[in-house]
Protein backbone atom coordinates (compact mmCIF):
# COMPACT_ATOMS: atom_id res chain seq x y z
CA UNK A 1 0.00 0.00 0.00
CA UNK A 2 1.35 3.26 -1.02
CA UNK A 3 1.42 6.94 0.80
CA UNK A 4 -1.05 8.29 -1.22
CA UNK A 5 -3.58 5.12 -0.22
CA UNK A 6 -2.70 5.24 2.96
CA UNK A 7 -4.01 9.58 3.12
CA UNK A 8 -7.28 7.87 1.53
CA UNK A 9 -7.73 5.08 3.60
CA UNK A 10 -7.36 8.15 6.80
CA UNK A 11 -9.91 10.07 5.71
CA UNK A 12 -12.29 7.78 4.64
CA UNK A 13 -11.99 6.26 8.23
CA UNK A 14 -12.39 9.81 8.98
CA UNK A 15 -15.17 10.35 7.46
CA UNK A 16 -16.94 7.15 8.73
CA UNK A 17 -15.88 8.20 12.49
CA UNK A 18 -17.66 11.52 11.70
CA UNK A 19 -20.68 10.06 10.13
CA UNK A 20 -20.90 7.55 13.08
CA UNK A 21 -20.87 10.48 15.95
CA UNK A 22 -23.59 12.64 13.89
CA UNK A 23 -25.70 9.00 13.47
CA UNK A 24 -25.28 7.99 17.40
CA UNK A 25 -26.80 11.84 18.11
CA UNK A 26 -29.80 11.58 16.30
CA UNK A 27 -30.27 8.30 17.57
CA UNK A 28 -29.98 9.16 21.32
CA UNK A 29 -31.92 12.19 20.46
CA UNK A 30 -34.81 10.28 18.91
CA UNK A 31 -34.96 7.86 21.19
CA UNK A 32 -35.49 10.81 23.84
CA UNK A 33 -38.08 11.96 22.19
CA UNK A 34 -39.86 8.83 21.92
CA UNK A 35 -39.22 8.42 25.49
CA UNK A 36 -40.83 11.89 26.32
CA UNK A 37 -43.87 11.48 23.96
CA UNK A 38 -44.75 7.93 25.10
CA UNK A 39 -44.07 9.31 28.98
CA UNK A 40 -46.55 12.13 28.22
CA UNK A 41 -48.77 10.27 26.38
CA UNK A 42 -48.91 7.21 28.34
CA UNK A 43 -48.24 8.04 31.89
CA UNK A 44 -48.76 11.92 32.26
CA UNK A 45 -51.80 11.70 29.93
CA UNK A 46 -50.64 15.02 28.31
CA UNK A 47 -52.89 15.60 24.88
CA UNK A 48 -49.96 17.64 23.30
CA UNK A 49 -47.94 13.95 23.75
CA UNK A 50 -50.99 12.85 21.75
CA UNK A 51 -51.22 15.26 19.21
CA UNK A 52 -54.17 17.15 20.13
CA UNK A 53 -54.05 20.87 20.96
CA UNK A 54 -54.22 21.58 24.91
CA UNK A 55 -56.47 24.31 24.87
CA UNK A 56 -59.16 24.20 21.29
CA UNK A 57 -58.09 20.23 21.38
CA UNK A 58 -57.45 20.01 17.75
CA UNK A 59 -55.01 17.92 15.81
CA UNK A 60 -51.54 19.32 16.18
CA UNK A 61 -49.24 18.44 13.02
CA UNK A 62 -45.60 17.94 14.48
CA UNK A 63 -44.50 18.27 10.47
CA UNK A 64 -42.26 21.04 9.93
CA UNK A 65 -43.12 20.53 6.01
CA UNK A 66 -45.24 22.82 4.13
CA UNK A 67 -48.79 21.21 3.20
CA UNK A 68 -48.58 20.67 -0.19
CA UNK A 69 -45.19 18.85 0.09
CA UNK A 70 -45.13 15.66 -1.50
CA UNK A 71 -42.69 14.46 1.12
CA UNK A 72 -43.60 11.76 3.77
CA UNK A 73 -41.70 12.32 6.84
CA UNK A 74 -40.84 9.06 9.26
CA UNK A 75 -41.46 8.13 12.20
CA UNK A 76 -40.16 8.88 15.53
CA UNK A 77 -39.99 4.53 15.17
CA UNK A 78 -38.78 4.60 11.65
CA UNK A 79 -36.70 7.29 12.47
CA UNK A 80 -35.22 4.88 15.33
CA UNK A 81 -34.79 1.68 12.91
CA UNK A 82 -33.11 3.59 10.06
CA UNK A 83 -30.39 5.32 12.31
CA UNK A 84 -29.82 2.36 13.83
CA UNK A 85 -29.34 -0.07 10.15
CA UNK A 86 -27.32 3.27 9.09
CA UNK A 87 -25.00 2.92 12.35
CA UNK A 88 -25.03 -0.86 11.79
CA UNK A 89 -23.87 -0.09 7.71
CA UNK A 90 -21.16 2.20 8.66
CA UNK A 91 -19.48 0.37 11.19
CA UNK A 92 -19.62 -2.73 8.58
CA UNK A 93 -18.32 0.00 5.95
CA UNK A 94 -15.24 1.28 8.20
CA UNK A 95 -14.06 -2.25 8.59
CA UNK A 96 -13.49 -2.82 5.44
CA UNK A 97 -11.81 0.47 4.05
Amino acid sequence: MNDTQIKVNKAQLNQYEISLESIDKDLKDNKLTKKLADFGANIANLNIAKGICGTCLQEVDDILLPPDSDSIPMTIDENIIYLDNQKKDDKITSRWS
